[in-house]
């Protein structure tokens, strides 16, 4: 299995219901994707906001808000890659931020531009060249 073959990226609290542990995937995902209710998926589990190890602002921002605001300057690890070529971040509790012009295990600067329910953009300020500043040598 490949990051080609992500299909979503949300957060989401378990739940105990009737002695099982259940993720709800939010509606908006099953319209963005091509995901069939009958079928089996397999999933990642991160760490929850107590207990995460990425680089980010404190975690005492609650659960149902994103954990940054719009101006915010992180420092995140580039983990992966989004279908458009953004490099992909995840602080508190798994939430996304989208960061363009960088490649899969830079540490970035960024600045937070745009803030919304399941992830954030950002622009770089500071940090390690990308694969794409690379190639035009």
């Amino acid at each position: 299995m490949s990051m080609d073959d992500l299909l979503a990226v949300f957060s989401a609290e378990i739940e105990r219901v009737n002695g099982d542990y259940v993720i709800s995937i939010p509606e908006r995902e099953l319209e963005v994707g091509e995901l069939d209710p009958d079928s089996v998926y397999r999933f990642g589990v991160l760490g929850s906001v107590s207990q995460g190890t990425t680089r980010s602002k404190s975690s005492t921002t609650e659960r149902s808000t994103p954990p940054v605001d719009e101006g915010d300057t992180l420092e995140v690890e580039i983990d992966s890659k989004g279908e458009e070529g953004d490099g992909i971040a995840y602080v508190e509790g798994g939430y996304v931020v989208f960061v363009p012009n960088t490649a899969i295990g830079d540490i970035v600067t960024v600045e937070v531009v745009s803030v919304g329910p399941r992830f954030a953009r950002a622009e770089p300020v500071d940090g390690t060249p990308s694969d794409s500043d690379i190639e035009a040598i």
